[in-house]
């Protein structure tokens, strides 16, 4: 009697599992296998363009702080450098100017020639930081005094902080136009140049040759045969003004400025002794 339960139990749970199959074969042959294929393929082919963007956006990531990166360590090394090199040129000129209220024009005068030469034996000595400290007090005491500009642009070229130097020998080229307006204007000013317009001319000219050097410096060859064309404009026979002319155009090769540039020096100079090595280099362009 027993032994016929479990057996019932088996057997209803047979039917009980096949009633359940007949039930969802319907839904069973319905499924299109195509369909599933499809599904698949396409959730493969979304994570593939996912995984893909997410590393483009890690490698373009990657590139652009590597490019920045330079940049970066450059200002966080010099910033506080600058900020507290900043602050003490404020500090001299204040301090310049303060001694400058006491002084007669004669004793301003004689101040300031004993500071440009102690900047420039400083120089010579290559204490550039003391020399610059002199030259800005120089200029504290004459904010439009040419030589110490021009002291001050020849220390930042010897020292590489090109920058600074650019802007010094534009600075010299806005001082000398702005006298150049009239007469009287050089005469009002403390501007230490000669009334004679050729010499002020000869200066500027003199101040586009410092800037094109600067730009050579960079590799710039573009805007440095540009500034060294600004200078020619002013003094067309210059000798060096061509010299440096060229040598730019053999850089660039530029066969036909370095030859244009080469007849002219062989007019102004023709003893020149660099002509016939000008001439070997234009030959190899």
């Amino acid at each position: 009697m027993y032994d016929i339960i479990p057996l019932i139990l088996i057997v209803f749970s047979i039917f009980v599992i096949i009633f359940i199959i007949v039930k969802k074969i319907p839904e069973i042959i319905s499924i299109n296998v195509d369909t599933i294929a499809n599904e698949q393929i396409n959730k493969a082919k979304q994570k593939i363009i996912n995984q893909r963007l997410i590393r483009l956006r890690q490698e373009y990531l990657s590139k652009f702080m590597r490019l920045i990166e330079p940049i970066i360590i450059f200002v966080k090394k010099n910033w506080d450098k600058f900020y507290y090199k900043v602050l003490e040129k404020i500090d001299d000129i204040k301090r310049s100017r303060e001694n400058n209220i006491k002084l007669t024009n004669e004793e301003k005068i004689t101040t300031i020639s004993q500071l440009l030469n102690d900047g420039q034996s400083l120089i010579k000595e290559e204490k550039y930081s003391e020399a610059e400290k002199k030259i800005i007090k120089a200029i504290a005491y004459d904010s439009k005094n040419i030589n110490a500009y021009k002291s001050l642009g020849q220390l930042y070229f010897t020292t590489k902080q090109y920058n600074l130097a650019e802007e010094t020998y534009k600075h010299l080229i806005k001082l000398l136009e702005e006298g150049k307006l009239s007469r009287d204007n050089l005469k009002q000013s403390n501007l230490q140049i000669n009334e004679d317009l050729d010499n002020v001319n000869s200066q500027i000219s003199s101040y586009y040759i410092d800037l094109a050097l600067i730009e050579k410096a960079r590799e710039d060859y573009k805007n440095a045969i540009s500034y060294a064309k600004k200078a020619i404009e002013i003094e067309p026979l210059n000798p060096r003004y061509l010299d440096i002319l060229i040598e730019l155009a053999i850089i660039i090769e530029d066969k036909s400025l370095a030859i244009r540039s080469l007849d002219k020096l062989k007019q102004t100079d023709p003893k020149n002794q660099k002509i016939s090595q000008l001439e070997d280099k234009i030959s190899e362009i």
